[in-house]
């Protein structure tokens, strides 16, 4: 009865991660994996084997990535200047804190924008880049959001069966 009780408060507590996967740069799937492991530790690792946190471990790597690469790889591929990628992370950076939750998108747009258009960018070019990289973020969000339901649904398996 306890195991199924602390399956479901785990469940529940897991949830919440898939909403924050819709805002970029939030840890959702770093929230999600803390909240599974200490499930795992608290069940002395029968429910959720060690095999299987590391399985979990390794979808959380690549949400790691997909965040952190998603916008920029969108405004490279784009034609965006090596130094207006950094801007655009540091405006992102500072976007979320701002403008929670869309502040990411704004700041990505608003910071690549700016650098092309400060290295001397024809103003269309400037704007695919920045458009390029708002798209590549929110191809990023989306991937974020089906990595948190695989988690989730995997956490579920694991923990049922």
């Amino acid at each position: 009865m306890a195991d199924t009780i602390a399956l479901i408060i785990a469940a529940i507590l897991i949830a919440p991660g898939i909403l924050m996967a819709f805002v970029p740069m939030l840890p959702a799937l770093s929230y999600m994996f803390v909240i599974a492991l200490v499930y795992a530790i608290y069940g002395g690792f029968a429910a959720v084997t060690g095999t299987e946190i590391l399985i979990l471990l390794g979808i959380v790597l690549v949400s790691i990535i997909i965040d952190h690469s998603a916008g920029i790889l969108g405004a490279k591929y784009g034609g965006a200047h090596t130094k207006s990628l950094l801007w655009g992370m540091l405006a992102a950076f500072i976007g979320t804190f701002f403008v929670p939750p869309f502040g990411t998108f704004v700041g990505l747009f608003l910071g690549v924008l700016a650098a092309e258009l400060y290295y001397k960018k024809p103003h269309d070019k400037a704007f695919k880049a920045a458009g390029s990289a708002l798209l590549g973020s929110a191809v990023g969000v989306m991937a974020n959001i089906a990595l948190a339901a695989t988690f989730m649904g995997l956490f579920i398996y694991f923990a049922l069966f």
